[in-house]
């Protein structure tokens, strides 16, 4: 017998204490909610921030590990996969996390967004270990409870851990991005993945003054968006920042391929210098910024041996662009790139952001629709500043 209540109650008043939960409901569901069922073992992570070490509840060395370990708030990688090729310095296959138990803090500021009240149905993208599940079912009632899961050996395992503490939401094994039309209208939709834009049938299968809580695949950006009118949905970006892994399509042959590889330099190289500074690159406010302005971008930092920033590349599929911070005088540190001119891009988007008062992410939000049109603006969706969501 796991004597688990204690630790339970301990993290809903931590939870409580750090503002993440406001609600007495939600901060009932927390202590309520066996955590460690959903968690029957994780990765701990080495100096590399590599999935290394098992940590299981079936080994009696490990039990208190892992117990006090499920009720901090820390999230813990329960799967992972290699990458092929890619080694680390000690020889070591590198490992991605696929999927995680996420921290509870982002757990309960996400449901906490999500603004539910008695009598709304909820359906959720990504039910992951199902722990999310579990406390909507806590707080909800379970047959309000949908969610849906691409991977059907996970959802599988998910349903396993629901049924251990008596919870039977209705679990789909399916495309995230198509929703689930069969239970709709939900009153409310969250995502535990990251997404690009807004799927359209999460917009048609909301209801009518519905909320969408959604991590976005920018710089940890979290949507909180309300169904303000037919076919659309609106809101800004919470100051939290919520980093989740990005939605898998359910046909592996849908994914785009993209690479985390830089590409060399194409084409003839031209040299210039740069106003922007290396501390710009610190500020994850500009770094969204930025985002915005160059949507498939990619930024590869490059530090010295002391951790001070000494360089910036900037990468896409067409094109490279890079910043040397050791050379060059202040306010003109000299700069390559190809024909893309993708470092022009960096330094328009830098002024423009100083012009408009370096702003916060809370000043960004987000508009869509369900004819597919979805733009990013700045302090006002009818305002001057705006991107399209490519």
């Amino acid at each position: 017998m796991i004597d688990w209540e204690t630790r339970a109650e301990e993290l809903a008043a931590h939870l409580s204490a750090v503002g993440a939960v406001r609600d007495p409901a939600w901060r009932t569901a927390f202590a309520t909610t066996p955590r460690h069922v959903f968690v029957p073992q994780f990765y701990a992570l080495d100096q590399y921030r590599q999935s290394r070490t098992l940590v299981s509840s079936t080994a009696p060395a490990q039990r208190e590990t892992w117990l006090a370990s499920v009720y901090r708030d820390e999230v813990l990688v329960t799967h992972f996969q290699p990458i092929d090729g890619a080694v680390l310095p000690d020889g070591r296959e590198v490992r991605v996390a696929t999927s995680s138990a996420s921290m509870p803090h982002i757990v309960a500021v996400m449901l906490d967004r999500l603004q539910v009240a008695d009598g709304h149905r909820v359906l959720e993208i990504g039910t992951g270990t199902g722990y999310h599940a579990a406390l909507l079912s806590a707080r909800l009632g379970a047959e309000r409870v949908t969610s849906i899961e691409v991977d059907a050996a996970a959802a599988a395992e998910a349903a396993r851990h629901l049924a251990a503490t008596g919870y039977q939401p209705t679990l789909v094994v399916g495309d995230g991005t198509d929703g689930h039309a069969d239970g709709a209208p939900y009153d409310r939709i969250i995502a535990t993945c990251a997404v690009d834009r807004i799927p359209t049938a999460w917009i048609d299968q909301l209801a009518d003054d519905g909320v969408i809580v959604a991590p976005l695949t920018v710089q940890g950006a979290l949507a909180v968006l309300r169904k303000n009118a037919p076919g659309q949905v609106s809101g800004g970006l919470d100051v939290e920042r919520a980093y989740f892994m990005a939605m898998r399509p359910a046909d592996p042959a849908a994914d785009d391929g993209d690479t985390t590889d830089i590409p060399d330099f194409r084409g003839p190289v031209s040299h210039t210098t740069t106003s922007t500074p290396a501390t710009a690159w610190q500020d994850l406010d500009f770094r969204l910024w930025l985002d915005l302005h160059l949507r498939d971008g990619r930024v590869a930092d490059r530090f010295d041996d002391q951790g001070d920033r000494v360089g910036v590349t900037i990468s896409t599929r067409s094109g490279r662009a890079e910043a040397d911070y050791q050379r060059g005088e202040d306010g003109a540190w000299p700069v390559r790139q190809d024909s893309a001119r993708l470092w022009d891009t960096v330094e328009a988007a830098w002024q423009r952001w100083q012009r408009h008062g370096r702003p916060e992410r809370t000043r960004i939000g987000i508009t869509a629709n369900i004819g597919g049109r979805q733009f990013a603006w700045l302090d006002h969706p009818d305002g001057l500043v705006r991107w399209p969501v490519r």
